[in-house]
Order: C-alpha cells, then structure tokens, then sequence
C-alpha cells in the first residue's frame, strides 16, 4: 500500500492478470519480458480491445521460446499478431529484464493493434517528449514513442507510467509497479469505460485469463 501504481496493481489483480504465489507483489522488482507479455495477453482477454488469440502449438517465430515454454502461448500469440519482434540473432531472451523502452514499443503497437513502421526521427521524439536523452533510444522504437504521443487520440503511455519526465533512460529495467500502470489502459479510445465495476465483482483467486468482453480498454478510476 502507498505505492505508484497501487490502484493500477488492485485492479489487474482482481482480474486475474497476475501469477501471485502469496500476497506479496514486489512492485519494485524488475519484470521480465516473458512476464510482461503474459500479463498483456491476459489483460487483453478482460477487454474486447482485439484480445491476443493465444498459441498452444507452433511454428515457433523465437528460437528461445519453444512449446514447452510455460509461457509459449502468451508470446507465440503476441508474435503471431505482430506485436513483438526478435532481436537480430532471431531469439526473444524471454527471461531478460524488459525494458523501458522495449515496454513501450511492445504496449503501443498493441493499442494501435498494428506494427508501426513510420520512419521516425529522434528530432520529432524530442519536439514531442522533451526528453534529452533521446539520442539513447534505439531507432527500432522511435516509431512506438511517436505515436504514443501523437495526435488527440494518442494512448500517453509514456505520460501515465513516468509523468512529465526529462530523461527517459530507455534502457533501465521496468518494475513491476511501472509495468502495472502501463496496462491499466488499453487502446487509444479517448471514451473508454472503466473496468472497475467487473473488477469489483472479481473474487476468485488469481488464475488463468479470462474471456470477458466488456469494455474497449481497461481503466481505473482516478
């Protein structure tokens, strides 16, 4: 309690986003990007903002990431929709910390349900963002930032998780706090209903995605 992001972390909670072996969360413990796919992939599934259509079987797109990966289904999904891409020796490193930028170039093709592929230069990230570390941004996720912040209808991901920030240190691990405010929202509806009435109803314990299509993006209120 009395943490960023605890409405945002109750909230996922209650809709059975998380994997909790006890009551404890950990908010500020890296996650992993296996992690942080398999909580969009079942936040998804309590919207009907186009839910992932998991993948229980191959052709696997990550040479890191087999069927027996207890999260294959997540990620193949993920992949197979066009949200995620390898890194240049073709695998996903499933295991490694996520990103701050990798976080954002992940969530904001997802809102836009597309692989953004606009040409994007760091001088427009920084007209946009302000930040003065955009030279540290790797170009494959300039794309993601720009349209995080672009246009009346732009998801503000950025916004939401970090505030108004100067320095955005692309490259430092995700806490799981972060990572939890980053997918309370989903989408770039600029009049999404909240999910807070079937989350209140949500009782059960933590398990496996739901199938509820309730609202176009997953939100709290303030």
């Amino acid at each position: 309690k009395g943490i960023p992001g605890e409405k945002d972390i109750q909230l996922l909670n209650k809709l059975n986003v998380f994997d909790l072996d006890s009551t404890k969360f950990f908010p500020q413990s890296p996650i992993s990007r296996s992690q942080f796919v398999k909580w969009l992939a079942r936040a998804a599934a309590t919207t009907s903002h186009h839910p992932v259509v998991l993948a229980n079987r191959g052709p696997a797109t990550f040479t890191d990431v087999s069927e027996s990966d207890p999260n294959f289904k997540y990620i193949q999904g993920m992949a197979n929709a066009g949200y995620l891409t390898s890194y240049d020796d073709k695998i996903f490193r499933p295991s490694g910390a996520l990103s701050r930028e990798q976080m954002f170039g992940i969530k904001v093709q997802f809102d836009f349900a597309r692989r953004l592929t606009r040409a994007v230069t760091k001088d427009e990230i920084r007209k946009i963002w302000k930040f003065q570390d955009v030279d540290k941004i790797s170009p494959r996720y300039l794309s993601a930032f720009y349209y995080d912040g672009e246009g009346n209808s732009a998801p503000k991901n950025v916004s939401r998780v970090y505030g108004n920030i100067q320095n955005l240190k692309p490259q430092i691990p995700v806490t799981r706090a972060e990572a939890a405010i980053c997918l309370s929202r989903l989408g770039i509806s600029s009049s999404a209903s909240t999910a807070g009435a079937e989350a209140q109803s949500t009782k059960r314990p933590v398990a496996g995605p739901t199938t509820s299509t309730s609202t176009d993006s997953l939100d709290h209120p303030e």
